[in-house]
């Protein structure tokens, strides 16, 4: 997937223009810290940059807590002149869930067991971003929320059968640290 996008981003670079508009893939690996663990992560965010402002829509793995898989629009804005430029950005996007052994989706007799509802993810942070020639290296430190919801469909079959329903809402509040490719 990186190779076609590298390409992507190659063919798209070689054709100069006059426009100021310009494709980049941002690739780049991170550490999710939180109440109850720290977890590996990984994002993919494609767009447009003009002068100093990027917007793209990125695709990203989240396995703290429940594993999603965060779809959202990102923004961004480099500050000065120089060959390392501070930068702010923000993110804000839907997290869709992926099915684990955590969270089954039957119960043995076949009776749906949770169900499980996309959430809300963002993150907004602020960091570094070293130029070297078409390309870029960042550091970023952010705040990061992840929304979560299920509900569990309680089944027994002993004396009166029947269901109960349980609903469970999180919010996963952490701090991520990352670095990565500006192409």
């Amino acid at each position: 997937m990186v190779l076609f996008f590298s390409s992507f981003v190659l063919n798209s670079n070689s054709q100069t223009s006059k426009a100021s508009l310009k494709f980049n893939s941002l690739n780049s690996v991170g550490l999710l810290n939180g109440e109850s663990s720290s977890t590996f992560t990984m994002q993919t965010i494609n767009g447009i940059s003009f002068k100093k402002v990027f917007a793209g829509i990125g695709v990203a793995i989240d396995n703290y807590g429940y594993r999603t898989i965060p779809v959202f629009l990102d923004i961004r804005k480099t500050f000065g002149n120089r060959s390392i430029q501070p930068l702010l950005f923000a993110d804000l996007g839907i997290g869709y869930h992926v099915k684990t052994e955590q969270l089954p989706e039957k119960w043995w007799n076949g009776m749906r067991d949770f169900t499980i509802k996309n959430s809300f993810c963002g993150e907004w942070g602020l960091g570094l971003e070293k130029k070297s020639g078409t390309s870029s290296f960042y550091v970023t430190a952010s705040y990061s929320l992840k929304k979560y919801a299920f509900t569990q469909n309680d089944y027994w079959d002993i004396g009166p059968q029947g269901t109960t329903l349980n609903r469970f809402d999180y919010s996963y509040n952490r701090v991520v640290l990352r670095m990565g490719v500006r192409l």
